[in-house]
């Protein structure tokens, strides 16, 4: 029920390749969300309400509290747009 909460609550969510899954066996977590995840999992982000967008490989999507990418060639815009969502910034001297 934690990804259910965290859907509710507006917390941060985030989630690479095919860590999708986990939250797609949440009812109503994806749904309504866009969600960009490992090319295999398009039809399961389908059935749970989500809209599966197809970002390039080294890109990352935010869609409200949730950050999603397809895999590790991705990182560096995942990492980035996860901090951009925490809050955090970072500042070079």
């Amino acid at each position: 029920m934690f990804s259910l909460e965290c859907r509710a609550e507006g917390r941060v969510c985030l989630r690479l390749c095919h860590g999708v899954q986990i939250l797609i066996a949440v009812d109503g977590v994806v749904r309504g969300k866009k969600v960009a995840a490992l090319g295999a999992c398009e039809p399961e982000v389908t059935l749970a309400g989500g809209t599966y967008i197809d970002l390039s490989r080294t890109d990352a999507d935010v869609d409200g509290t949730m950050v999603s990418a397809k895999g590790w060639t991705a990182l560096a815009a995942f990492i980035r747009e996860c901090l951009k969502v925490l809050g955090t910034e970072i500042r070079h001297s």
